[in-house]
């Protein structure tokens, strides 16, 4: 499981992700808004430009092999963690310099996979600003405009940070600045001296109000995929740069219904209208494929006569079939679109540039999808989403 090398890096990230997570067991493999826990953190790491390095450090295979399916870069390296740093009492300083003790670097960013909002651009500038004013360590922050008491020794309570006798107005209010847990960066050779993560010349680098949050109890599991769902949809790829669009078949391209003759045959309804979307994406150069878990010829034959770029079927894992299709076309998943109806397209929908369900989906696709037709499934779904990509498409080049 151990593919790290000693050659050094300027900029090292360290994840570490143990297999024995109590609270919540198996988190770091637990999908959470279409991706698995761990990948989150990892992907902003590799995204960031100011990350030589990523290291995931683990003591569990299925959590390195899950990882490396959903995060096929270079950049990404799996280290196996001692069982001493992966106890329930072993502090995540104990990891981090075993992988320091392996991989020479100038500084190391702890980055935690509970801080799954954590964004590449939230890791450059906590770098950026380490180098711009000198720092040993950063640490990241989120502003609270709460106030906070202590309780006394003779059981009475006192304010921390306002005085009630002129209690501040929130707009004239400071706050106070809380960890958030998302990264911790520190000089290498410090972090090495004390055993800290954070040292010496200290910044607090403050984050978004909306990552204060966590992922330590199974109650911060649904809040935190709310933001995570809401950010996405807010961030949707561009319908313009779509140069890929790819299609489950049975309740998009079908109206999920199974038709059966006499003599057993297996019908299915497809509808023209479209085959005619699908055409017209392919006479502007836009690759076509559909994909599903079903293994059917009928579903092979429709696939001939609309003569689309790429067909899988049987297809158990839809995102590693969409990702060897998006690489040997050479585009990133903002160049992808996909269109399903359920909730076993939901790993798929989540990794699209843009998602997109017909009228008829089911609630986990719908909540999923970026973008909702207003057709059903088998009734123009997949017309209406070629009409709205190439619209957009000859809109940005006027």
């Amino acid at each position: 499981m151990d593919d790290t090398t000693d050659d050094g890096v300027d900029t090292l990230m360290v994840v570490p992700a143990r297999g024995g997570s109590k609270a919540i067991p198996r988190k770091n493999v637990k999908p959470i808004a279409g991706r698995p826990l761990a990948v989150w953190v990892v992907e902003a790491g590799v995204a960031c430009a100011g990350v030589d390095r990523v290291v995931l450090a683990t003591d569990d295979t299925e959590i390195a092999d899950t990882v490396r399916a959903h995060v096929p870069s270079s950049k990404l390296a799996v280290f196996r963690r001692s069982a001493e740093s992966a106890t329930d009492t072993a502090a995540s300083e104990a990891v981090v310099l075993e992988v320091l003790a392996q991989i020479p670097c100038r500084r190391v960013v702890m980055a935690q996979p509970t801080s799954p909002l954590l964004r590449a651009a939230d890791l450059d500038a906590g770098l950026a600003r380490m180098d711009r004013e000198d720092a040993d360590s950063v640490v990241s922050v989120v502003r609270q405009k709460r106030f906070t008491w202590r309780t006394n020794g003779d059981g009475s309570a006192s304010p921390v940070n306002y005085d009630p006798a002129s209690r501040p107005r929130r707009q004239d209010f400071d706050g106070m600045l809380v960890e958030n847990g998302a990264f911790y960066i520190a000089d290498s050779a410090g972090f090495r001296r004390t055993g800290k993560r954070l040292f010496g010349r200290m910044l607090a680098q403050e984050m978004p109000e909306d990552t204060y949050l966590e992922l330590d109890e199974p109650a911060d599991w649904p809040l935190i995929e709310h933001l995570l769902l809401r950010r996405r949809r807010a961030s949707a790829g561009s319908l313009g740069g779509i140069r890929l669009v790819l299609c489950d078949i049975d309740g998009v391209l079908t109206d999920a219904g199974m038709y059966y003759g006499e003599q057993g045959d297996e019908l299915k309804k497809f509808n023209t209208y479209d085959g005619l979307g699908i055409a017209r994406l392919r006479e502007a150069g836009i690759r076509v494929g559909l994909v599903t878990r079903e293994d059917r010829a009928l579903n092979a034959r429709r696939a001939a006569k609309l003569d689309v770029d790429f067909f899988g079927q049987g297809a158990t894992d839809k995102v590693a079939v969409a990702r060897e299709w998006k690489d040997q076309l050479g585009l990133n998943w903002d160049a992808v679109a996909y269109i399903g109806d359920d909730a076993h397209d939901v790993p798929l929908l989540a990794c699209a540039g843009v998602a997109a369900a017909p009228a008829s989906a089911m609630p986990p696709a719908r909540n999923m999808a970026t973008v909702h037709c207003a057709r059903a499934g088998g009734a123009g779904c997949v017309r209406e989403l070629a009409d709205m990509i190439l619209d957009a498409r000859y809109a940005e080049e006027a």
